[in-house]
């Protein structure tokens, strides 16, 4: 695997994640890629609580961290809470065993709820441990590169090259930002995972398991009812639309299509297919999606003969997860 630094990127999560005063080593100027950081005299110790990253259930061990069907989800993920500014600095171990994020969460339980909504927590492919950091020691000096070579003062300059001279790189994997990684396309995320369905009076109704696919570009549902009724769907975000769609199809030859999005935190898809009991007739069929507080998602599907003015309830459920 290869890894590719980037010094100011670095340089400036660290500054973050230390909340430290910039300053060089006493007597001494940083180089080129290379700096200090050090806490004020007096400044009280900071607390910063850390996301400790291990393979779970589903990890596939003939896979390297990279490989990991399911990986580009969470890579998306954390990369969109580095941008809210919610975590400053983390990345896989070397020996792929698992990897580390700082957070930026003022609490534990702030921390522990952005861990569990990791698309690929829920999905099972990594555990996460939240722990406290206290920090009584801020000096850190960080270098260009794990294998860094000498100072610029231990060794002439090189003459600046031009853009003439040094032949365009091509990007590698690491360099590439996976391709279903923006926040729309991880909107769907809280449905992930093994559940039990159960109907409001408690009777379960059965099982579902949502999985991602493509490195997190689909998810895919996989449903048995107690009654023996069986059905997958294919969800994805359309970006080219901006839209969400699915495809449902199940063991008596049903067929859905639903299309739609998010509307104040639900997940909401709509779709016309013919009446199975008379063909002539358009229903409308609408499906919502909805994350609980207690991490339970409620599903509400209804239908319509008249386009919306009346509706019929075909099904309610509230997913736990699997014990």
């Amino acid at each position: 695997m290869t890894i590719r630094t980037r010094p100011l990127t670095v340089l400036a999560l660290v500054a973050l994640c230390l909340g430290g005063a910039w300053s060089a080593t006493a007597g001494e100027e940083p180089t080129e890629g290379e700096a200090a950081v050090e806490s004020s005299p007096g400044q009280e110790p900071a607390v910063y609580y850390v996301l400790f990253h291990s393979p779970g259930p589903e990890w596939n061990h003939d896979f390297s961290f990279r490989e990991q069907p399911g990986i580009g989800a969470h890579v998306g993920y954390m990369a969109g809470l580095l941008e809210q500014g919610l975590i400053v600095m983390g990345g896989p171990y070397l020996d792929d065993s698992g990897g580390m994020m700082v957070s930026r969460a003022e609490t534990r339980e702030e921390t522990e709820r952005l861990a569990n909504q990791d698309p690929a927590v829920r999905a099972g492919l990594l555990t996460v441990e939240v722990k406290a950091w206290y920090v009584p020691m801020a000096s850190v000096r960080v270098l260009s590169g794990p294998q860094a070579g000498p100072r610029d003062d231990e060794q002439p300059a090189a003459a600046p090259e031009t853009a003439s001279d040094t032949p365009a790189e091509s990007p590698t994997a690491a360099d590439k930002t996976p391709p279903c990684s923006s926040p729309e396309h991880r909107q769907f995320d809280f449905w992930l995972g093994s559940w039990e369905v159960r109907r409001p009076d408690g009777a379960l109704a059965g099982t579902n398991r949502i999985e991602l696919l493509y490195d997190g570009c689909a998810l895919r549902e996989s449903w048995k009812g107690t009654s023996g009724s069986v059905g997958t769907s294919l969800n994805l975000y359309d970006a080219a639309r901006g839209v969400w769609h699915q495809t449902w199809v199940d063991g008596q030859g049903g067929l859905l299509l639903l299309e739609g999005g998010m509307e104040g935190g639900t997940m909401v898809m709509r779709g016309h297919r013919p009446s199975q009991q008379d063909p002539a007739v358009e229903v409308l069929h609408e499906i919502r999606w909805e994350p609980l507080e207690d991490g339970r998602v409620r599903q509400h599907w209804r239908a319509s003969k008249d386009d919306g003015e009346s509706w019929q309830v075909l099904f309610e459920g509230f997913y736990s997860p699997a014990s």
